[in-house]
């Protein structure tokens, strides 16, 4: 059962939710004034605003291989922002310092990487994210009406966008583009 977190503002202008994937929560924001939202993690979202001028999405817990039970969950958070979002950003640039250790979960050890070893696997999961629900994606109609551009990460070709997610992302609205 999904209980909900609910972020009531009205004079909100800017928000950033991080979090790690959650299924069993979500978040409503009613804040009439919010134009900019930044999102770290897979997570429901709900809104009560006109719109969103700018929207950077960041992907974090992203299993990358398997990893079906998150496909859901991001495709209802690009539904929760699909009638709001006028620029929409895919970016991988959260890595800002030299060093960082995680939890390999695949090998169960704990690996150091370079920030820039790590921003480019960043990339890639953002772009195999995307490329990976693009077939649950074929037929349904675009949320993003208002959208006027997509941004993917840096080194991300358009060319390599599969047909179903470039229609779902700009289907609703014929002059968006995609950015590189």
């Amino acid at each position: 059962m999904l209980r909900d977190h609910f972020i009531s503002c009205p004079q909100l202008v800017n928000l950033n939710i991080s979090t790690t994937f959650c299924e069993t929560h979500g978040f409503v924001v009613l804040a009439p004034k919010l134009s900019n939202f930044s999102s770290s993690g897979i997570f429901p979202i709900r809104f009560g605003v006109c719109e969103l001028q700018k929207v950077d999405i960041k992907l974090q817990d992203w299993a990358g291989v398997g990893g079906e039970q998150y496909y859901p969950p991001f495709i209802s958070m690009l539904l929760g922002l699909g009638n709001y979002a006028n620029n929409l950003t895919f970016d991988s640039k959260s890595i800002e310092v030299n060093n960082i250790s995680f939890d390999d979960i695949n090998n169960g050890f704990v690996c150091f990487w370079s920030a820039q070893r790590l921003l480019i696997v960043n990339r890639i999961l953002v772009a195999m994210a995307l490329s990976k629900i693009s077939y649950l994606l074929v037929g349904l109609p675009s949320p993003f009406y208002k959208l006027t551009n997509v941004k993917l990460p840096r080194g991300y070709k358009e060319s390599s966008i599969p047909e179903a997610l470039r229609n779902y992302l700009l289907g609703g609205s014929p002059k968006a583009s995609i950015v590189t």
